[in-house]
């Protein structure tokens, strides 16, 4: 029994004469040997079989070429196709999360966190969109930047003390970072992990000490353990060094700055781009020199890595800064 009833006899094939590999109306030979006896059949009477079929509608697509886009589309693939272009996409969405920073003291935290959450979910749709364009790979780590506002105003916890925020918006903010690693070609290289100069790594640390004097008198900040304990004080290092020169750094110096450089084209360029959208997040401070500073630092920064200095001296350096400051804030304030 057949699906659709009994079997019949099968009706005869009529006689013709033998078919040769030039008998395919698609230009194909047809292999006698392996083909199989219906396949022989469809082509005595013109039919494509299943095999041809595929042949033909991928030679047709080949012939017709790639479909010009339109509308939005065409718009930011040109946008996208030359370094000019990427300089002005860069310009755009740095210009774009620094005005959502500077908004706060205007418009108040919450509808700038909002508007950077919105542009994170934009520059991640435009990097999945076009991921081979001219700014391509900044757009995501971008995306990461315009996250850090948004997540450490919703890991303000009024009930938990604010070194605690510290680490509740470092974590997801290490583990973005640490994903967008994977979009560079050789982390270790191009996001100078490897310590070629001990000695100038030890020598960027140590000016870390003499940046957090200065940051500590422009800045004059309150305590940060309301209760100082040996635990207090090991948990304020970790928490400090990690969160904020290790993964500051990651971020900036290693992932911001690398993307930058290819974008904007010349080392320059991606240096000041990245110490200016680095010191626009220190707006929330309330201090403009201490913000400058945080600008200097990290022009100081990015070229000394261009020199040879690691990431990880340079981190150290960032972390030693901030830990002077809130060791005299503590001292100071007992």
């Amino acid at each position: 029994m057949t699906p659709v009833g009994p079997a019949g006899p099968t009706p005869p094939v009529p006689p013709a004469r033998p078919v040769t590999p030039g008998d395919a109306e698609d230009g194909n030979p047809l292999d006698l040997e392996n083909a199989a006896p219906h396949e022989i059949a469809h082509r005595r009477v013109g039919i494509l079989s299943g095999r041809a079929w595929q042949q033909t509608k991928a030679r047709d697509e080949l012939n017709a070429g790639p479909q010009s886009p339109i509308g939005l589309a065409a718009m930011y693939s040109a946008s996208g196709a030359t370094r000019p272009a990427g300089t002005t996409v860069a310009a755009l969405c740095g210009g774009a999360i620094a005005a959502a920073e500077l908004s706060g003291s205007a418009f108040g935290a919450i509808p700038g966190a909002v508007f950077d959450a919105a542009l994170a979910s934009v520059l991640l749709i435009l990097f999945v969109w076009r991921p081979q364009s001219a700014s391509g790979r900044l757009l995501p780590v971008l995306a990461l930047v315009a996250l850090i506002r948004p997540i450490s105003l919703a890991s303000a916890v009024p009930t938990l003390a604010p070194l605690a925020w510290y680490a509740l918006a470092g974590l997801p903010l290490l583990v973005g970072a640490m994903l967008a690693t994977r979009l560079v070609d050789e982390p270790a290289r191009e996001l100078h992990l490897r310590m070629e100069r001990p000695r100038l790594d030890a020598t960027i640390a140590a000016t870390g000490i003499l940046a957090g004097l200065v940051g500590y008198f422009l800045l004059n900040p309150t305590p940060l353990l309301a209760r100082p304990s040996a635990v207090g004080y090991a948990a304020m290092v970790a928490i400090l060094v990690v969160f904020g020169g290790v993964l500051e750094e990651l971020i900036f110096r290693g992932l911001v700055q690398n993307a930058a450089i290819q974008t904007l084209g010349g080392t320059w360029n991606g240096v000041a781009f990245t110490a200016a959208l680095s010191m626009a997040l220190y707006w929330g401070s309330g201090s403009i020199p201490y913000m400058l500073l945080m600008g200097v630092m990290g022009c100081v920064f990015g070229l000394v890595l261009l020199r040879g200095a690691s990431l990880w001296g340079i981190a150290l350096s960032h972390g030693l800064m901030l830990l002077t400051i809130a060791l005299l804030a503590q001292g100071l304030a007992r």
